[in-house]
């Protein structure tokens, strides 16, 4: 059974979710936000030496995705990745580098959000929805001269396109990729472990969006979550979320 302690509606911890609303406000203002991030993951921030910025909304294959260029490309690659914040995206653009940009359904990103340890502590469905509208509408008003769209399906089960786009887009020279081997998907869900640092008391090695790894009690906690969002109390931010999810189209062909 699901923790009944579990809630989606009233996170448990105000001042924690009262500091990840100051941080969703100045997401988006990239000369406060990016010297705040520096001090956290300086070596996950845009720079001169970027080769490729990764961004999407949590839980849209973002993890994956850094995953399968580092495996795709023959040395190290300079990659700018998992700020979910629109700042992050603004200052590469503004810079000229590449830019992957990544989305998901919004039922889907959300209910798996939320099944993550400790987020519904901090976040709420309402708050969820608004910080997926949040990013991506301040990311549909940005030239997308050096921006790709991909969606969550393109980057999980048609991968080999993706790496060809960059490819052609940004002459990122990628190694192709093999999407129907089982070994090479492997191989991609192992780098996604061993780029992940010791998490919680237990200190877990794994990533937590490396599907292996998902167990029953993960499953039931997405199956209330996808309960939960369907409350008539968040369809207005619902609505809102699948407008902005109506809008968005990939670059994949």
């Amino acid at each position: 059974m699901v923790d009944e302690q579990v809630s989606f509606e009233q996170p448990t911890k105000p001042a924690k979710r009262a500091l990840r609303r100051l941080r969703s406000f100045v997401s988006t203002r990239p000369f406060i936000y990016l010297p705040l991030r520096k001090l956290r993951k300086a070596k996950t921030v845009v720079g001169p030496d970027t080769q490729l910025l990764i961004e999407g909304a949590p839980r849209c294959g973002n993890t994956w995705t850094e995953a399968l260029i580092r495996y795709s490309h023959e040395g190290d690659i300079c990659l700018a990745h998992h700020s979910h914040a629109v700042a992050h995206v603004k200052a590469a653009v503004k810079r000229g580098i590449p830019s992957l940009i990544l989305y998901r359904e919004p039922d889907a990103a959300i209910r798996s959000f939320l099944a993550l340890k400790k987020i519904p502590e901090v976040v709420s469905v309402n708050d969820a929805f608004i910080e997926y509208v949040l990013f991506y509408k301040h990311i549909m008003r940005l030239s997308r001269e050096h921006i790709v769209f991909a969606s969550f399906e393109d980057v999980t089960q048609r991968p080999d396109l993706v790496i060809e786009k960059l490819n052609h887009r940004f002459s990122l020279r990628l190694r192709s990729f093999n999407a129907t081997s089982a070994d090479e998907r492997q191989a991609v869900f192992d780098l996604m472990d061993r780029n992940t640092p010791p998490q919680g008391e237990a200190g877990d090695n794994y990533s937590h969006s490396n599907p292996n790894h998902y167990d029953e009690k993960r499953a039931q906690i997405v199956a209330a979550a996808k309960k939960a969002i369907l409350e008539p109390q968040f369809a207005k931010q619902r609505a809102a979320a699948h407008k902005v999810y109506g809008q968005l189209k990939s670059d994949i062909q």
